[in-house]
This record gives structure tokens, C-alpha cells and sequence, in this order.
């Protein structure tokens, strides 16, 4: 019983080592991916900023707005589509993630997932004979 004991306190101490090298490269990461990110959206605002230029002179001097312009609304929607769904990764790493990596006490990883059932069942409307 107590090699059993001794085993398993063992492999405790091996998963505690694996989850503190995990948790500070995770972290590592993150940091520096957060920085990349912060430091893309600079450039890429940047470089919309300057297309939108260059595609209004070129409408200008072409005569025709039209075609720079569908261009300009295209990747202003593809921007924006990349930029909402990166941000939201940002948001759950930033305020539950790393939280959850740094707070030794907290036990749970309190994630929302929009597909899991609220608890409200709706509830069917069967109508009552007389």
C-alpha cells in the first residue's frame, strides 16, 4: 500500500512539472503573440489607410469609382471579418485563459459555450382542451 501511495505521489509531482513548464510557455506565448497581434492591427489599419488613398486616386483620375470602390468594400469586409473573430480569441485569452493560468486556486476554466443548453428549456405551449 505504501509503494502504491509513493507511486502515485510521484506522478503527481511529474503532472505538477509538466503543467508549470506548460502554463509558463503558454503564457510566453501568448505574450508574445499579443504583442504580434497589437502591432498587425497598427499595420494593417496603416495599410488600409493608404489603399484607401491610392483607390481614391485612382478613381479620380480613371473616371470610373466604381470598380475601386466595390475593391475598397471588399477588403474593408474581410478586415473586418478577420479582426472580429482574432479579437475574440484575444478577449478569452486575456479574461479567462490566462486568469485561469495564473490563479493556482482556481480550479475550473469557466469558458462560455454558446452551443451548451442555458438550463431554460423552452417551453411547448400545448393547448388545454375544454
Amino acid at each position: 500500500m505504501h509503494e502504491n501511495h509513493a507511486a502515485e505521489a510521484e506522478a503527481d509531482a511529474v503532472l505538477a512539472e509538466k503543467y508549470r513548464v506548460l502554463q509558463k510557455l503558454i503564457l510566453a506565448r501568448h505574450k508574445q503573440n499579443s504583442r504580434y497581434y497589437h502591432n498587425g492591427k497598427l499595420a494593417v489599419a496603416v495599410g488600409f489607410a493608404v489603399l484607401s488613398v491610392l483607390l481614391a486616386l485612382l478613381g479620380a483620375a480613371t473616371g470610373r469609382p466604381i470598380t475601386p470602390l466595390i475593391i475598397w468594400i471588399a477588403l474593408l469586409f474581410l478586415i473586418v471579418f478577420v479582426f472580429v473573430i482574432l479579437e475574440r480569441r484575444m478577449h478569452v485569452m486575456d479574461t479567462k485563459v490566462v486568469p485561469f493560468l495564473t490563479d493556482d486556486a482556481q480550479t475550473t476554466l469557466d469558458l462560455y459555450d454558446p452551443w451548451e443548453d442555458d438550463g431554460e428549456e423552452e417551453e411547448t405551449e400545448e393547448e388545454e382542451e375544454p
